[in-house]
């Protein structure tokens, strides 16, 4: 919603700036593009911060100053832990349709099963090893 209303106020400034003069649809469209960029280079940092596994990992051991691996498992996130963390993401994939759950067996949909192919050609295109 930011973003659209920060998109608005642009091109409120930009057509007050330009007056009588002629509008150039390039420059509208580069204006907003650059708009988008500086919002989803935002989004992107904001959740990499907030969201982002790996960073969330050294935040809690930057916390504890040290940590032991039951102490990482346990208090991963702030006192969440990796279980509850995992318990969260597997719920929001298995309403997102990607697979069902079924006792303690998970086990791909259709759609589940297109996005884990094209996930792994993916990094076998860009040579990336094992992990996220």
């Amino acid at each position: 919603m930011s973003f659209f209303l920060s998109g608005i106020v642009w091109l409120l400034l930009y057509l007050f700036a330009k007056g009588a003069e002629p509008y150039h649809p390039e420059e509208i469209v580069s204006g907003l593009s650059v708009l988008g960029f500086l919002c989803l280079g935002y989004m992107e940092m904001m959740f990499k911060i907030c969201r982002g596994f790996s960073h969330t990992l050294v935040t809690d051991i930057y916390r504890m100053q040290s940590a032991t691996w039951q102490q990482v498992t346990s208090q991963f996130a702030e006192g969440v832990g990796m279980d509850e963390m995992l318990r969260r993401r597997i719920a929001t994939m298995e309403e997102g349709g990607l697979f069902t759950v079924t006792g303690n067996i998970m086990k791909l949909t259709p759609r589940g099963a297109v996005i884990g192919n094209l996930t792994l050609r993916f990094k076998s295109f860009l040579r990336l090893g094992a992990g996220g």
